[in-house]
C-alpha cells in the first residue's frame, strides 16, 4: 500500500476486535460450564502446558475459534482437551469460575482468560498467579504502553492499528473516497469507541472525513440495514461505509442495495458469512483477526514462562480479505 503512517492512540484499546467484542455482545447464552471428559491430569509431554479457558461471555461468540486453537496446541501435544467455562458477562461468575480453575492448580499451568470486566478480574488474576498458574489474555495496551490488565503476558489482535490499516486501504482502493460513515456500537463501550475516535482523528491524514457514526443497538444484520437505509435517504454521495462486524457489515451491503447507491463497504470479521459477502461482491473488503492464532501463541506463551523465559507479548495483525482472496477456511481445518 502507498500509505505507511504509523501512531498509537492515547486511549484504552480492548482486543478482541470488533471480531471479538461485537460476536460476544450479541451473542451471549446462558451455555453451563464445559470442560472436557478426557482426564485433567494427563501427564505433560516434553515441557507442553495445560492450558484451561476462562470465557467471560456466553456460548454463540468467537469462541470456538479461541477453543480450536488452545485445542490445537493440547493435541499436538498429547493432552486433552482445554477445559473452559463461560461467565455469561457476569463478573462475579467469572471471578468463581477463576477460583474453580485455581482449584486445580496441581492440574493446569496456565489459564487463557478473556474477562467481561478487566478491572473487576483483577483479584482473579493475582489468586491463579499465586497459585502458580500463568494468565495470558488478548488484550492490548494504551498510547503509553500500559495494559488494562495484569496478565503475565498478552497475545492480541492488533485492534489499535485497525483504523489506519482500513483508512490507508480506503485511500488505496479508490482515490473519490472522501466521506464515510461508521456503523458502531452504542457510546460507552470502550473498545469501539477507541476504534471511532482514531478513524475521526486519523482520517485528515489519508483525506477522509467520517460524516456520521450511525448506531446499531444490537448489531444485527436487519439492524443495520434498517439504520443505514435511514442514513441513505439523505447521504446518497456516501462513498463508503466502514463496519464495526461483519453482520452489520451485510446489512449496510442490503441498504445500499435497497437505495440504488454503491457505496464500498468495509467490515471486520472473517467468518463463512461474511466472507461469502466479500466474494459475492456485496462487501468490498473486511478485516480479520486470527482468533485462533491468538489462542494457540497463548499456549505457547505459558510454556515459554513456564520455562523461565521472560514474557514476550505479541499483536497477531488484522487480514484483509478482497475479492482476491476471499476464501473461508473452518478452524477444525486449521490445525494439521
Amino acid at each position: 500500500m502507498a500509505h505507511t503512517h504509523t501512531t498509537r492512540l492515547s486511549r484504552l484499546v480492548l482486543a478482541g476486535a470488533t471480531s471479538v467484542a461485537m460476536l460476544i455482545s450479541a451473542a451471549c447464552s446462558d451455555d453451563a460450564d464445559q470442560a472436557s471428559t478426557e482426564d485433567p491430569t494427563t501427564e505433560a509431554v516434553d515441557g507442553a502446558v495445560r492450558v484451561a479457558f476462562a470465557y467471560g461471555y456466553g456460548g454463540g461468540g468467537p469462541e470456538g475459534e479461541f477453543i480450536a486453537g488452545l485445542n490445537c496446541y493440547a493435541s499436538e501435544n498429547g493432552l486433552p482437551e482445554v477445559t473452559v467455562t463461560y461467565a455469561d458477562a457476569d463478573p462475579s461468575k467469572m471471578l468463581s469460575d477463576f477460583d474453580s480453575l485455581v482449584a486445580r492448580a496441581g492440574q493446569l499451568e496456565g489459564i487463557f482468560a478473556l474477562p467481561n470486566d478487566p478491572v473487576a478480574a483483577a483479584p482473579a488474576y493475582k489468586a491463579a498467579q499465586d497459585a502458580g498458574i500463568v494468565v495470558i489474555d488478548p488484550m492490548t495496551p494504551d498510547g503509553d504502553g500500559d495494559y488494562p490488565t495484569d496478565a503475565d503476558s498478552h497475545i492480541a489482535p492488533d485492534d489499535p492499528n485497525l483504523a489506519q490499516q482500513v483508512l490507508a486501504d480506503m485511500a488505496d482502493d479508490d482515490a473519490s473516497i472522501k466521506k464515510i460513515a461508521i456503523l458502531t456500537t452504542p457510546p460507552g463501550q470502550a473498545m469501539t469507541d477507541a476504534k471511532n475516535a482514531a478513524f475521526q482523528d486519523l482520517g485528515a491524514e489519508f483525506g477522509i472525513e467520517v460524516v456520521e457514526l450511525l448506531t446499531v443497538e444490537d448489531m444485527s444484520t436487519d439492524g443495520a440495514q434498517q439504520v443505514t437505509e435511514d442514513f441513505l435517504t439523505r447521504n446518497k454521495d456516501i462513498q463508503a461505509i466502514f463496519a464495526h462486524n461483519g453482520a452489520m457489515g451485510r446489512g449496510a451491503a442490503l441498504a445500499a442495495k435497497s437505495q440504488g447507491v454503491e457505496p464500498k463497504i468495509y467490515s471486520v470479521d472473517s467468518d463463512e458469512e461474511t466472507i461469502s459477502a466479500v466474494k459475492a461482491g456485496q462487501i468490498f473488503a473486511t478485516y480479520g483477526a486470527d482468533l485462533f492464532q491468538v489462542a494457540y501463541d497463548g499456549s505457547k506463551e505459558v510454556e515459554s514462562i513456564k520455562k523461565g523465559n521472560k514474557p514476550a507479548p505479541k499483536v497477531i495483525p488484522y487480514t484483509r480479505f478482497d475479492s482476491s482472496n476471499a476464501e473461508y477456511v473452518p478452524v477444525e481445518e486449521r490445525c494439521k
